[in-house]
């Protein structure tokens, strides 16, 4: 039995693509660089002195590589955009840089970052949590129990491939430790707060507690049984592979029916 201690987040983790503002002149300005420290204070110093106020930036470093994405207001700005780009070249270290606002002043979205990727190397994708859910409710809808049973086995792959994936880059960490590692990834991915609350190798029962679920975020206590097929189905393809053994999880408390938690009991 573990003492469970749910994740909190600081704040909320704005990702940059895309910003609405009405009548504000928004931009993005994207910057390549060699990986040298302080390097990405400079150029965000350079930014603030045409009075540009930085909206959104993300910036990582890959070998001797560095890129940062910066969406920009550039509403009282004090020099022309040809002039922002002269000073960031002029940085030394910073080896490109480019510049793009839209046709029409109240928004910006990223143009510079593509594909997507995590860890430098795995591509992933971006969906907003309500578009999702309208998805999973058309299929229950158009398709009834069958709907149901469709969304299981997706998840259920995509949680067995993520679990192949982190097993082969986690090769010192047992099966424990490569769960609640596995969990805290989906915390960081925005679908929920999970926590591992039971692990019991002698009566061969383990719990997973999540609350904010993702499939339920947008509909908590709007339904009379549990919800989270997607999520169970996921979990289920998961942890039947760090456990190198099928196993049978239930969710037998969910938030979507008025819960505090959902609450996930499987026996392998």
């Amino acid at each position: 039995m573990f003492v469970v201690t749910m994740r909190e987040g600081k704040a909320p983790k704005d990702l940059p693509v895309v910003i609405f503002s009405k009548g504000r002149f928004l931009a993005e300005v994207w910057v390549k660089s060699s990986a040298r420290p302080s390097l990405l204070g400079e150029i965000t110093t350079t930014i603030g002195r045409h009075n540009i106020l930085i909206k959104n930036i993300m910036a990582y470093t890959a070998g001797n590589v560095g890129n940062a994405f910066i969406l920009i207001d550039c509403t009282n700005m004090t020099c022309r955009a040809e002039d922002l780009i002269r000073d960031l070249r002029s940085i030394d270290g910073v080896t490109d840089v480019a510049f793009f606002a839209p046709s029409h002043y109240g928004y910006v979205y990223e143009v510079f970052g593509f594909p997507l990727t995590t860890s430098n190397k795995e591509e992933v994708m971006i969906m907003r949590t309500k578009s999702f859910t309208r998805m999973l409710d058309g299929i229950r809808a158009y398709f009834g129990s069958a709907g149901d049973a469709f969304l299981w086995y997706l998840a259920r792959e995509g949680g067995a491939n993520t679990a192949e994936w982190f097993i082969e880059e986690l090769e010192g960490l047992g099966v424990v430790d490569r769960i609640k590692f596995h969990l805290d990834t989906l915390f960081s991915v925005g679908w929920g707060r999970f926590e591992l609350a039971k692990f019991d190798e002698e009566s061969r029962v383990i719990e997973i507690v999540v609350k904010d679920c993702l499939e339920v975020l947008h509909s908590k206590g709007a339904y009379s049984e549990p919800r989270c097929i997607f999520i169970r189905g996921y979990l289920t393809g998961a942890l039947s592979k760090y456990l190198n053994r099928d196993i049978r999880l239930e969710e037998v408390k969910c938030e979507g029916k008025g819960d505090p938690y959902c609450l996930f009991i499987g026996h392998f």
